[in-house]
């Protein structure tokens, strides 16, 4: 009987010892799980919204770019004789991310001191004119564009921008917004386009209109040789 009553306990003991590994077993699954599932969720968090139309054919952009901008100075030309293009601009879509953005061009005029004529194109070629206030909008010191310098599109200045620091502040900032604009300005009066992220905090980056290299605020290259190849003594004329 004795004996009996030991092995019974002893089956006790082992049945018991066998639900406890089980269960510790079982708790360590759903805990090594749970870190999992918490690991990608990070990871999506940290991810930057896709932009599909930076997937678009570089040649292609160009091309609606010097068609819409042909038919942008035609229609100045009938505002003013002299009219000049002094910026280009556009908004990213970020909550269509794949539409095409829409172009603004902006002019100037030796007859208008007070206003600048815009015309944008939507993606499907729409347009809609504006005679805006120049403290309302973009203010007083723009200068005329070089063209000659105008070698990269908003495409190209946009992808940069986004390996360099632009996808990841995306990344932390979702609700972000982009903007694109392309002037001769400030520092060497060159044609930059200066790429801007908004957010709570915001991002601006400058790049070359010319080769595509990031400079900072001071005209220093951040990427690249020193030289840029633009002529920082040659400014525009007005025509």
């Amino acid at each position: 009987m004795a004996y009996n009553g030991g092995m019974k306990r002893f089956i006790v003991i082992v049945v018991l010892v066998l639900v406890i590994v089980g269960l510790i077993g079982v708790g360590a699954y759903f805990w090594v799980k749970r870190g999992s599932a918490k690991a990608d969720q990070t990871a999506s968090a940290a991810k930057a919204p896709e932009l599909t139309f930076l997937d678009q054919d570089n040649q292609i952009i160009s091309q609606r770019t010097d068609r819409n901008l042909a038919a942008a100075k035609i229609k100045a030309k009938a505002w003013k004789g002299n009219a000049f293009l002094v910026a280009y601009t556009l908004e990213a879509p970020i909550d269509r991310p794949s539409v095409t953005p829409s172009e603004t061009f902006v002019f100037g005029s030796t007859d208008e001191p007070d206003n600048w004529w815009t015309i944008s194109f939507s993606a499907n070629d729409e347009f809609i004119r504006a005679l805006i206030p120049k403290n309302d909008y973009l203010g007083q010191a723009l200068q005329p564009i070089q063209e000659s310098a105008w070698q990269k599109n908003y495409l190209e200045a946009l992808n940069t921008a986004e390996n360099v620091g632009g996808r990841q502040f995306r990344a932390e900032n979702p609700e972000a917004q982009i903007s694109i604009l392309l002037t001769q300005s400030a520092p060497k009066d060159w044609l930059w386009w200066q790429i801007e992220y908004k957010a709570k905090a915001n991002l601006k980056i400058r790049v070359s209109a010319l080769d595509g290299r990031v400079f900072d605020e001071q005209g220093q290259p951040v990427i690249g040789n020193e030289s840029n190849g633009q002529d920082s003594s040659t400014k525009s004329e007005i025509k």
